[in-house]
């Protein structure tokens, strides 16, 4: 049991710089969607209080949050060729697989939102 668990130690110590290269390509992509959003929809707000119309409003209210998850994936979703260098291909077509439909179904939730 204790060879198993230095063996596991050895190797997250071995594979460190990589596991770091893939959390900082997932992070950042996130952080860029975060980014994004909040200056996408702090430029709505300040058009909306400038212009006295409810489309502003209902805009705002009625896709801010399908809109921050589909940053966010579609961030993911360029961050894909600096993944795959570090990642098997078989993990990265699963990866792919399980994003595709995500990404799909995200715009699907703004545009429903969107005709609300």
């Amino acid at each position: 049991m204790n060879g198993i668990i230095m063996s596991t130690q050895n190797a997250i110590v071995q594979n460190t710089a990589v596991i770091l290269v893939i959390i900082g390509i997932v992070i950042v992509p996130i952080l860029l969607g975060l980014i994004t959003h909040f200056i996408l929809y702090r430029i709505l707000r300040s058009l909306s209080k400038h212009r006295q119309t409810i489309f502003y409003t209902s805009f705002i209210n009625n896709t801010k949050n399908s809109a921050r998850w589909l940053l966010i994936f579609f961030f993911i979703n360029m961050a894909l060729p600096a993944i795959n260098t570090h990642i098997p291909e078989n993990a990265m077509e699963i990866f792919r697989s399980i994003l595709a439909p995500l990404i799909i179904g995200l715009l699907s939730w703004f545009l429903i939102n969107l005709i609300n």
